[in-house]
């Protein structure tokens, strides 16, 4: 079901100034405050948004979209211009360590040939290594040709950490424990094409199910893997 737009305005509003004033709920009919209500209330709960003198204040942007996304209303793409790229990049890396997980953000190799690593998150328990890109866009256009560019793009950069990584585990020795590695890219929205080139595309709502199954989905799923060549055991 979409955003009604009075609805989606309240919303946009919250989102632009991290703040929603109890006359705007109030403003709603009596249907769409309702629902804007029920969201308040587990918004409370889960810590992503404090009430305070009759003002509801938006403390995590991010975990408020995916509460919504999970609670039905899909139109987001509003939404998501007030999320910062560093703020999906950093849930990710909460939810990779929350799994257990050693995660390392914003990896750039600076020597011969250069590359950049959005997340990854090693686990030294199953030897798994998720190298992950993540893709924050603010426009949907031209979508689909978009993330098949990225999944190429990614590819490329996964098998230079796999060529380099005498080089790279001098800054991450915790690598020479990683025995297999798994390129992911993470989107935002839900997308019909859960896979490109052997490559799987997982939203933010769906990430948690992933790293908690990524076994499971590398067999169903026939996933790219690559064998760590600097894997010691």
């Amino acid at each position: 079901m979409l955003f009604s737009l009075r609805l989606g305005d309240v919303l946009e509003h919250m989102f632009r100034y991290k703040v929603l004033e109890r006359k705007l709920i109030d403003a709603l009919p009596l249907v769409e405050k309702r629902r804007l209500e029920e969201m308040l209330i587990q918004a409370i709960d889960r810590g992503c948004i404090s009430l305070t003198d009759d003002r509801y204040v938006l403390l995590d942007p991010l975990e408020m979209v995916i509460l919504l996304i999970n609670m039905g209303f899909l139109d987001i793409e509003r939404l998501v211009n007030f999320i910062e790229w560093h703020e999906f990049e950093n849930y990710i890396a909460r939810v990779l360590q929350f799994a257990g997980f050693d995660v390392y953000s914003n990896y750039q190799h600076r020597g011969l040939v250069r590359f950049q690593i959005d997340v990854l998150g090693l686990d030294s328990i199953r030897k798994l290594g998720l190298v992950i890109e993540c893709k924050h866009w603010r426009s949907i256009r031209r979508y689909s040709t978009k993330l098949a560019e990225a999944v190429k793009d990614h590819i490329r950069r996964v098998e230079r950490l796999v060529k380099f990584c005498e080089w790279v585990v001098i800054n991450i020795p915790a690598l020479r424990r990683i025995k297999t590695l798994i390129p992911v890219v993470v989107v935002l929205k839900s997308d019909a094409q859960k896979v490109i080139d052997n490559v799987p595309i997982v939203s933010i709502t769906e990430l948690r199910d992933f790293i908690l199954n990524i076994e499971k989905y590398v067999d169903e799923l026939e996933l790219k893997t690559y064998s760590n060549r600097c894997y010691v055991e």
